[in-house]
């Protein structure tokens, strides 16, 4: 009896504090810095509040006086914090320099939250804001090899949540270094920061054809990290001249998973999504087509023009995908579909450009849809995803108008029957484009203790 009760008070408890873990009351963030010869500014955070009001702390703990900052936010109202007056102290720069510009965001109940970097000239993209399912002590870093940077360069930095936190990255191509030369790709590359404080690694080529994916960060302590692929050049995926940022927070190996489904967007030619191995001899089948074995920290690059895929691997790996409208480009890790999803998701829309919504669930949930609990989704946008045996579905839905989901205005999304995973695209064909997945991406598991006493 009493190994029952325990299995199943470590079980509710995992529940309870994890299952909207991207919906949270703590994150911790380091904004990249972006070329400002593209356009790097204005930058802000939007919080979404749910059902209950809150009061939310915004600060740089390392050093409170670059940014210190409490609001009230109603409920279900979303809030924008202009960070763009002390872009130069916040933004993440320059590499290889233990800096105090790292956030903490705080809230009095559950909120969403993402970074944007705005961008008078089509640069942008957003950072969604994972909470506590960020926070880890492994990474993988992902990336791809078929976009050159025009004016940015790839970048990893790191922002440590406790005292005497030893970061670890062994690069997988050579990094710039502050001062002239380059640190050469496989060197180990170890810094030590206390709470607020971060770092940046950036590739020193920009080049196509190289990239920091499959690179490693380990540390002694839980660290929160960010990446970004700075002003890609698209024409490859979308034609024209078109060059925008790449960007998102990680998560970290632990919740690397291994069954995915990837929605294409609205990009003219194809998108592309990037599969990176956490270990040797990975098997990965795309829409029940087996690829070639992947090595440890090896990507895997494919362009897709089909409307989804399903994606498998008898190993974890971290799958990144590129989207967008046109030739503008943004990017999204994809959340593993088992164990994982939310029942409630806060969204905004920035603009009043193009905006859509995907959807991922299973069969059985598809009618369960409601937006700000009053207008329902309709069942018949959801197609079966090939492959998984009619077990999950999926919807692709496009807003060009502003009618039913306005700019700037906090909205819900839930499902009562079940959980789900929901991403949004927003932008123009040529005026850059923000793309990022709104959902729970952590697991859950239950540890037996056998102790009687």
């Amino acid at each position: 009896m009493k190994i029952f009760l325990r299995i199943w008070v470590l079980f509710f408890g995992l529940y309870a504090s994890g299952a909207n873990a991207q919906t949270d009351t703590s994150f911790w963030f380091v904004a990249p810095e972006v070329a400002q010869s593209h356009s790097d500014r204005p930058i802000a955070f939007r919080l979404t509040s749910g059902a209950t009001a809150c009061s939310v702390r915004v600060y740089t703990p390392a050093n409170p006086s670059i940014y210190d900052n409490t609001v009230y936010i109603p409920p279900q109202t979303v809030i924008s914090l202009d960070l763009t007056p002390q872009i130069n102290l916040i933004e993440n720069d320059p590499p290889n320099q233990v800096l105090n510009r790292g956030f903490k965001i705080q809230s009095t109940a559950d909120i969403t939250a993402y970074y944007e970097v705005i961008s008078a000239g089509n640069n942008t993209d957003i950072f969604a804001l994972k909470g506590e399912t960020a926070l880890g002590s492994h990474f993988l870093i992902p990336g791809q090899r078929s976009l050159a940077n025009i004016h940015g360069h790839e970048r990893v930095d790191v922002v440590a949540t406790q005292n005497n936190t030893t970061i670890y990255f062994t690069p997988t191509a050579d990094l710039f270094q502050t001062g002239g030369g380059i640190i050469a790709a496989g060197t180990l590359v170890s810094v030590t920061l206390n709470a607020g404080q971060t770092y940046c690694f950036r590739a020193s080529s920009q080049a196509a054809n190289i990239s920091l994916a499959g690179s490693t960060l380990t540390s002694d302590r839980p660290v929160a990290v960010t990446y970004i692929d700075d002003s890609v050049l698209g024409t490859a995926l979308g034609g024209g001249g078109c060059h925008d940022l790449l960007g998102d927070q990680l998560i970290p190996v632990s919740i690397l998973g291994n069954e995915f489904i990837v929605i294409r967007g609205y990009l003219t030619n194809a998108d592309l999504v990037t599969v990176t191995a956490l270990t040797g001899n990975t098997q990965v089948s795309i829409n029940g087509v087996a690829q070639a074995p992947l090595g440890a920290g090896q990507t895997l690059e494919r362009t897709f023009t089909e409307n989804v895929l399903y994606i498998t691997s008898n190993q974890p790996v971290n799958v990144m995908h590129i989207s967008g409208y046109g030739c503008e480009t943004g990017m999204a890790i994809l959340p593993p579909i088992q164990c994982t999803g939310s029942q409630s998701v806060g969204f905004q829309r920035t603009t009043s450009e193009s905006f859509a919504i995907n959807l991922i669930t299973k069969t059985q949930y598809i009618t369960g849809f409601m937006l700000n609990g009053i207008i329902p989704v309709p069942a018949s946008l959801f197609q079966p995803v090939p492959g998984t045996g009619g077990q999950w579905q999926y919807a692709r839905a496009e807003y060009s108008g502003t009618g039913t989901i306005g700019t700037n205005n906090a909205y819900v999304l839930s499902n009562s029957l079940g959980k789900f995973h929901m991403g949004w695209i927003n932008g123009g064909a040529s005026s850059g484009c923000r793309y990022g997945y709104f959902s729970d991406y952590a697991r859950f598991s239950v540890q037996a203790n056998t102790n009687f006493t």
